[in-house]
Order: C-alpha cells, then sequence, then structure tokens
C-alpha cells in the first residue's frame, strides 16, 4: 500500500503528520510520502525519520489587490498540491487540511481512498485569524462558514475521518454524515527528550516556550509578567517585526532572550536547560477543541507546567498534578506562578516528574499508533 499525506500549511518535518503517523505506517510496511508547501525548500524524495518528502512552492500573484489576492495565492497552490499528488500514484490520501476539499472530491471520483485528519476546529481558529487580520467580525464571520463548509465537504469526501480529540470529533458528527470516526490524540512521541532530573535543582532559572507567537498564543502576557520575575523567559519561533517591537516594549524584556528558530534538536536542548514550561494561549473557542502536543512535551521532559485555565487542559494538568493554572491575560497571576516554581524547586521537580509519569502511562504516542495502524487496515 503506498499511501500519500498531504498538507499545506504544515512543515515538511511536522512532528503529527510525519514523525507520528507517517513513521508508524512505515514501521508498519506501509510506504507513506508527503507532500506539502513550502517557500524556498525543495524536497523531491529527501528522506526524514525515514519518511519521503515532497514540496511545491506556494503560488504568487505579480499584483497585489488587497484581501482577494492572498486567496487567490492558495487557490492556485492548491492546484499545484493536487497536481503533485497524483502523480505520485498512491491508492490512499491523507489530507490534513480542510482547505484541500476540492483535492479529497476529485480523488474520491477516482476510486481513491480518502482519510480526512481534523488537527483543529477548522471554523473557529478561521474566524479567529481572520478577526486578527481584518478586525471585522461580520468578515471573520463569512470566513468560518467557508472553513464549515469546506470541511463538511471533507468529511463526505473521505472514507476515514481521524479526528485530534474527542471534542473534534463530536462536531464532526453534528454534520450528520455517516463516517467512521477515529479519535487520535496529539500526544508526544516516546522518543520524545526525558531529560536527566538529576541536574533540576542546579539549572539556571529558565522558563521556556518554543512554538506559534502569534497574539492568540498569549505570549505578550508572558513577557510583560516577567518584569517581577527573577528569572529568564527563553523563548522560540518565528517572530514579525510588529510583534517583536511590542515586546521589546514591555518592562518585562529585560528578563526575556528569543531564542529565534529552533530545529528539534534545539528544543529540546531548551528543555533539557529550563526549569519550567509555559503555555499560555488564550482562552479562545477553538482552543478549547484540541489539546496542544506542547502540553504533553512537557510532561515527557519532565517539566512542571504554567498552563492556561482552558478548562480540558487545566483538566489534564490538575489530574496529573503536574502544574498551575493561570489566567491567560492576568500578568500578576502569571509572575507570582513562575515565582512560585522558581522559589520552591523541590515541588517542582516533584510536579514534574507526576506529569512524566502521566506521559508514561497514559499521553504518549505508543497508546495512540495502535489505533493508527488499526484505521489503516480496516480501510
Amino acid at each position: 500500500m503506498r499511501v500519500v499525506h498531504i498538507g499545506q500549511e504544515h512543515s515538511e518535518d511536522d512532528i503529527r503528520i510525519v514523525r507520528k503517523e507517517c513513521a508508524t505506517l512505515i514501521s508498519e510496511g506501509i510506504e507513506a510520502i508527503y507532500i506539502t508547501q513550502q517557500k524556498g525548500k525543495k524536497y523531491s524524495g529527501e528522506k526524514i525519520c525515514g519518511v519521503s518528502v515532497y514540496t511545491y512552492e506556494p503560488y504568487k500573484m505579480k499584483i497585489d489587490i488587497p484581501i482577494l489576492t492572498w486567496r487567490l495565492n492558495r487557490f492556485f497552490s492548491r492546484r499545484r498540491a493536487m497536481k503533485l499528488a497524483i502523480s505520485l500514484n498512491a491508492s490512499v490520501f491523507h489530507i490534513h487540511e480542510v482547505e484541500l476539499y476540492q483535492i479529497a472530491r476529485y480523488l474520491k471520483k477516482r476510486g481513491k481512498k480518502v482519510i480526512f485528519d481534523q488537527h483543529e476546529d477548522s471554523p473557529g481558529q478561521r474566524y479567529q485569524i481572520e478577526f486578527e487580520r481584518y478586525h471585522s467580525s461580520s468578515f471573520a464571520k463569512a470566513s468560518s462558514r467557508i472553513a464549515n463548509y469546506q470541511e463538511k465537504s471533507m468529511v463526505r469526501n473521505s472514507d476515514l475521518v481521524i479526528a485530534a480529540s474527542e471534542m473534534i470529533a463530536q462536531n464532526i458528527k453534528n454534520y450528520q454524515i455517516k463516517k467512521n470516526i477515529v479519535v487520535i490524540h496529539n500526544y508526544a512521541h516516546n522518543e520524545a527528550t526525558r531529560c536527566n532530573m538529576d541536574d533540576y535543582l542546579e539549572r539556571e532559572r529558565i522558563i521556556c516556550y518554543a512554538g506559534g507567537l502569534f497574539e492568540r498564543r498569549g505570549i505578550k502576557y508572558v513577557v510583560d509578567s516577567m518584569y517581577k520575575v527573577n528569572g529568564f523567559f527563553e523563548f522560540a519561533g518565528k517572530l514579525d517585526s510588529m510583534m517583536q517591537k511590542v515586546y521589546e516594549s514591555s518592562a518585562g524584556w529585560k528578563n526575556c532572550r528569543y531564542l529565534g528558530c529552533l530545529s528539534r534538536d534545539e528544543v529540546n536542548r531548551l528543555y533539557e536547560r529550563s526549569r519550567i514550561g509555559i503555555i499560555n494561549n488564550l482562552d479562545l473557542p477553538y482552543h478549547r477543541n484540541s489539546n496542544p502536543n506542547k502540553l504533553f512535551e512537557y510532561m515527557a521532559a519532565g517539566l512542571p507546567i504554567i498552563c492556561t485555565s482552558i478548562p480540558a487542559w487545566a483538566e489534564i494538568v490538575n489530574d496529573a498534578g503536574c502544574g498551575l493554572i493561570v489566567n491567560a491575560t492576568n500578568e500578576e497571576e502569571i509572575s507570582d506562578a513562575i515565582n512560585y516554581l522558581l522559589d520552591n524547586p523541590e515541588k517542582a521537580q516533584n510536579m514534574g516528574q507526576k506529569g512524566y509519569a502521566a506521559f508514561i502511562n497514559k499521553y504518549n504516542w505508543d497508546v495512540e499508533k495502535g489505533k493508527l495502524i488499526k484505521a489503516y487496515r480496516n480501510l
């Protein structure tokens, strides 16, 4: 069996797609190929974690028409994705973006098996992204309705639907389209770095984060809180110049260290020298419908966690006893939580050990990969 995974916004070495799902299929003797859009990075079958990766350049119009250009670029980019996918002549196509719904429809009509892998609440996410970009609730609602249509079309043209959480699965069931839906959580890979906690008490007072630096991730509030902290916030990811100016103007910036974009190994080394992992996403509707991989990475690294009060996330942290819960926009709560864990290292270390135990017993990829293999075998 040859399987082609198709992405658009996901990176060429995406953790869920490449390092978990594709690598798991290959370990079972199934040929897995991954294609995605990458600007300036050309892959033509090069291996990442044993997975053959192909990339296509995003389309770019020669003229710039506000609002319209961005959408037309994405439309023509999808045509490139479809052309590349068809050329690989697979029997199964595993699609990771609702915007690729036309590809799913085309493949289904030609007798191919199609799997839709929904990582997040796309309609809710689209609303938030468009609202941040244009500050228009009417426009954001219209965009969210389009995402809803795309998601429904993806479900209708799929032989199997994979959801990253029970809440996402329920959203899909609400369409009342009879489909086989399997929940495969985005738990951390079993080979995620396990820090040597023997040196925990000797580590520098570092709070860490590596990931998206969008406004909705709440990083600004962490930066602002650092002016009351005797320690350093080391964070990494793609940071645009406007947000960097906002961060640098904060009173807490003196205790922050921006590390740029890091490789997977560099992120692991950041965890290995840190005392706390923080995840401060704003409590937005679409955040409530999925669980972040980062939460489980911190558990795998043995780090105590400071987590936003999104109910499902807070429940995981509280049940494991592996961290503290804060209001994402309350700088006082954030700084108090950071200072408590830094000033009580033995208690913090104990929380980290509880998180690691929860990862080993429940929140790891070994628990999930069996469901993926079974779903493929039953196609």
